[in-house]
């Protein structure tokens, strides 16, 4: 597990290198190119965070249930799974390409938004890719092909930026396509790691076995619905949080934005580590916490969130040692790279609280208590935010951006303390439950 656990980190890496290349090469075309860029990410991040709550729901239900039996996946329940995926995501996309223009207008993306437009029409195609990719690999890791579902992640972002390196530089009527480029190389990419996965999935599938129980689709979309839905409405939360951000930065000048752009590719170097040993251990949690001992569910992840800890703030260590370097190398202006420098410096820890926080409430997700992850979500993003409102009142960049990592760090203690207490007591209730069932038996 330990050695899966690093492997989909170092994998999940690389794809993290293949978009800070893109943001390298779209910041050589210009710091009007890469603010535009900045905006890309909120609207990436919602996406992704809709994934991650079918990816959830996925192991959750394949762990639980007896669709898997002798390494073989139910084929049945594959199918249904899988087209509910598909279903959500084009119904996504659709609404996604409506809601556009208003979404970066609240955003403040101004001027920059025609060119956003000409990014989303190509790069909304991905999202029916990304939900299916997110059944898949839950499955695949399900099966316990961990480091194989990690090897084609690998393969398909390698190809991806190889697309980059050709697509963003390239011109494309009297113009280089930039962070156009970049979306058809995100989209060969998904498509690469969705064909890939699905092949093995189906590889892997047998038809449903007498003793295995018929489920219907509409059963299915009710237990997909209780996990994936209160994941999709914290990261709502999330995405309104980061939305707004982008706004007050977009207030501090156009090196800001670009700066904030880098700086994202910074913190997800950092969160790709959390989140690679979130995503590996999930299935673990799901098997534990299903078999009815909340405590062995706890103590594990409790194991991942020292791991998580302790590989998190020696990267951020190391990121603190090379912060001018790293900022100079990556910004396209000396004061956006002064921004990068003081990020670098002094709040790249708060990332590593981000993953924490994650860690938390998926755990709390897996054993039923939905609700109080939706209000950690809630808490971090409705009851914090009169901070990030706050920023509009401070003098500097700078200072905008020290208070959100002290968000960060604060939301994530608080949200794995109450996750603990949560997860203890109902662990307690649990063993209080079964040994009064003991005494009534005898």
């Amino acid at each position: 597990m330990l050695t899966g656990m690093f492997f989909t980190a170092s994998t999940a890496l690389i794809a993290i290198a293949k978009i800070g290349l893109d943001v390298w090469l779209v910041g050589r075309l210009g710091s009007s190119e890469l603010a535009a860029f900045s905006f890309v990410f909120p609207v990436l991040f919602l996406m992704l965070s809709i994934g991650r709550g079918l990816y959830i729901a996925t192991a959750s239900i394949f762990a639980g249930a007896n669709y898997i039996q002798g390494g073989r996946v139910n084929r049945t329940a594959l199918l249904k799974v899988l087209t509910l995926s598909l279903l959500l995501g084009c119904g996504v996309s659709v609404v996604a390409y409506c809601s556009l223009p208003w979404l970066l207008g609240l955003m403040g993306a101004g001027d920059l938004q025609a060119r956003l437009d000409e990014y989303f029409i190509v790069w909304l195609w991905t999202v029916p890719m990304m939900f299916l990719s997110a059944n898949t690999f839950a499955i695949a890791r399900n099966l316990g092909y961990i480091k194989l579902a990690s090897a084609l992640t690998l393969g398909a972002t390698i190809a991806g930026a190889l697309a980059s390196l050709i697509l963003v530089p390239a011109e494309f009527s009297g113009r280089p396509l930039g962070i156009v480029g970049s979306a058809y190389s995100t989209l060969l990419t998904s498509f690469l790691s969705t064909a890939a996965s699905l092949f093995v999935v189906f590889y892997f599938s047998r038809a449903r076995d007498a003793n295995q129980t018929e489920t219907t689709m509409s059963a299915l979309l009710v237990r997909t619905s209780r996990i994936a839905f209160p994941v999709l409405f914290s990261n709502i939360l999330a995405f309104a949080f980061m939305s707004y951000t982008t706004r007050i930065l977009a207030g501090f000048g156009e090196d800001a934005v670009a700066a904030y752009a880098i700086i994202g590719r910074f913190e997800q170097f950092l969160f790709v580590f959390q989140t690679a040993f979130v995503t590996v251990a999930i299935p673990a949690m799901s098997r534990r916490f299903s078999s009815g001992n909340p405590g062995s569910g706890r103590a594990f992840a409790f194991g991942a969130g020292k791991l998580m800890l302790a590989v998190g703030a020696l990267l951020a260590l190391l990121l603190m040692v090379a912060a001018t370097t790293v900022a100079d190398w990556a910004a396209p202006t000396s004061e956006s790279a002064a921004l990068c420098a003081f990020y670098l410096t002094y709040c790249a820890i708060g990332t590593v609280f981000q993953g924490i926080f994650l860690l938390a409430t998926t755990a709390l997700n897996l054993v039923g208590q939905a609700r109080k992850a939706l209000l950690c979500y809630f808490l971090n993003y409705c009851v914090l935010s009169p901070i990030v409102i706050g920023l509009l009142a401070l003098p500097s960049a700078q200072h905008a951006l020290g208070a959100l990592a002290a968000c960060a760090l604060v939301s994530g203690v608080l949200a794995c303390c109450y996750a603990n207490r949560t997860i203890a007591r109902q662990h307690a209730e649990k063993a209080h439950e079964v040994g009064g069932r003991r005494l009534s038996s005898v």
